[in-house]
């Protein structure tokens, strides 16, 4: 039986690609249109996919040290007249407020193209001193842009979309930011979504209104058309010179930080279904598809029918159960895993976000995971966020110190000014005379352990992974390159194993599952799975 007899409602590629795209959109109720022109409902199943994205990405973004707010809808003509490059590049598309209510609004306002010159009205409040700075910022919206020509996910007037903005003291770290976040990307491109990406700076004419510079994800569609997937802007400081954003430098004389903004839309929805899907229909990477199986009789015979519900009893609920734990574990979604795990299994317990050892103890697992897979550049980025918590740690079993207190309250690991004094201070007044508050550094907990610790071999260990991060995970993190096994051995001497190794130990030596067995939980689990799937 030919494709066409059995898709008779999807158009071919070769045929008409833009039809197949949207017949695809339709078929696979991904979407549908609205009364607005340009607006589309995304359905459950389309918006499934959008939410394991939203997922994915918001980890590796706080991996990173971003934290997650919101910003109004609504920007008043006058806040966004202060950067005219800016406004002249959105102005075609912008969406106009005039009345609230029955009344006209004595200022126009605009519903949000993009959320830069709200940011930048938000910094000027907030950053006064150098210690302020870095500001890691991301937000998850809608905004609306009055395109002309629409097509689901790929260009619709109303775009969920991700937008990072972040304000620096430097040049220099301003543009590490800018690669480092189009290296995010990149990474999630080549080994979430499964598609090929040309990563590079874009020309004069193609950059960001208001950017210096805007560096590009570019993915190759089955008719040979590079669709923008995601962009990276070095805004230097033009919007901070245009909002009048200071800050006191260290020799206490008055600077304007640098800037960065990157995003992402659900046009990614669009770039998987143009690249992986076929003339059969719809076709995701596994690790965004909402549905792993499905089954599906085609026609009313009964022996069809009967073949299914065999297949379906095959796959009990327990089974179900175990893939589905399976999965969330290994993208370490708690709140999933803790739903679907099966009671007393035997394998593994439910992780609570409270049990900080617990936590850590399945962040491990997942870095092993990463090793396996050949996904070499997440294992290495993941060492600072998992050493940092080891550190902290050793600092309290083994240092009888708390080094939580010195940090500011209900932040992410800021060194407080107020909180951090006495010996403490003067140990890192030792090594980085004068020390700048901000963020908390392995480096800097390195420095206390040395000082404070009498285990020499965990001093040593604990500088190993210092040094694997310093001359590895930076370099991979703010730079554009293939990160590989061979690669991490020259830079670091040291093998992917022996890294691992090393976690391992330190992890072992603070009694976070020191048990044989917990450490092949997923050697059980996948086990179990096989089990469940053998069964009659």
């Amino acid at each position: 039986m030919s494709i066409d007899k059995q898709v008779k409602e999807i158009t071919s590629r070769d045929k008409d690609f833009a039809k197949w795209y949207t017949d695809v959109c339709k078929k696979a109720d991904l979407v549908d249109y609205s009364s607005v022109k340009g607006s589309m409902i995304i359905r459950p199943y389309g918006y499934a996919i959008w939410e394991n994205m939203q997922s994915i990405l918001d980890k590796k973004f706080k991996e990173t040290g971003h934290l997650n707010l919101q910003m109004p809808m609504f920007i008043p003509e006058s806040l966004l007249q202060l950067e005219k490059d800016h406004v002249k590049g959105f102005a075609p598309e912008v969406a106009w407020v005039t009345h609230g209510g029955n009344n006209k609004l004595e200022e126009r306002m605009c519903v949000r193209p993009t959320s830069e010159t709200l940011f930048c009205e938000h910094f000027k409040k907030i950053i006064s001193s150098y210690r302020d700075l870095p500001l890691l910022y991301n937000q998850w919206c809608t905004i609306v842009r009055w395109e002309k020509t629409t097509r689901p996910f790929l260009r619709t007037r109303e775009i969920l979309w991700q937008e990072g903005h972040t304000m620096h003291a430097s040049k220099k770290e301003a543009i590490d930011e800018t690669l480092r976040m189009l290296k995010v990307y990149e990474d999630f491109q080549k080994n979430i979504l499964a598609v090929p990406v040309f990563t590079g700076k874009k020309t004069e004419k193609e950059k960001f209104a208001g950017a210096e510079a805007t560096y590009a994800i570019e993915a190759m569609m089955y008719d040979g058309v590079a669709l923008q997937s995601a962009t990276s802007h070095y805004f230097g400081q033009g919007f901070a010179k245009a909002f009048d954003i200071k800050f006191l430098n260290k020799d206490n004389k008055y600077e304007t930080p640098y800037q960065t903004s990157w995003g992402c839309t659900t046009r990614m929805i669009g770039e998987i279904i143009m690249v992986h899907g076929d003339d059969r229909g719809l076709v995701l990477p596994p690790r965004i598809a909402p549905f792993k199986v499905v089954l599906i009789p085609i026609g009313d015979d009964e022996k069809v029918t009967n073949a299914v519900n065999e297949i379906k009893e095959d796959l009990s609920p327990v089974a179900y159960q175990w893939l589905e734990t399976a999965d969330a574990r290994s993208l370490l979604d708690w709140t999933r895993m803790n739903r679907v795990l099966p009671e007393n299994n035997g394998i593994i317990t439910a992780v609570r976000g409270e049990n900080e050892k617990k936590v850590l103890f399945e962040y491990m697992l997942a870095l092993d995971l990463k090793v396996k897979r050949g996904e070499y550049a997440d294992f290495i980025r993941a060492i600072t966020p998992l050493g940092v918590d080891l550190l902290e740690i050793v600092l309290e079993q083994s240092c009888d110190i708390d080094i939580t207190r010195y940090y500011k309250r209900n932040n992410q690991r800021i060194w407080d000014k107020n909180r951090l004094v006495g010996e403490i201070l003067d140990i890192l007044n030792q090594k980085f005379y004068p020390f700048r508050y901000g963020p908390v550094y392995s480096a800097h907990l390195l420095e206390i352990i040395q000082k404070k610790c009498t285990d020499t071999l965990m001093v040593q260990r604990i500088q190993e992974l210092v040094n694997i991060e310093q001359n590895v995970r930076n370099v991979a993190a703010h730079n554009i390159v293939s990160v590989t096994p061979e690669w991490i051995k020259e830079r670091t001497g040291k093998s992917v194993d022996d890294i691992f190794w090393i976690l391992k130990y330190v992890c072992e030596q603070v009694k976070i599952n020191t048990r044989k067995e917990n450490w092949n939980s997923y050697d059980s689990m996948n086990k179990r799975i096989i089990d469940e799937l053998d069964k009659d």
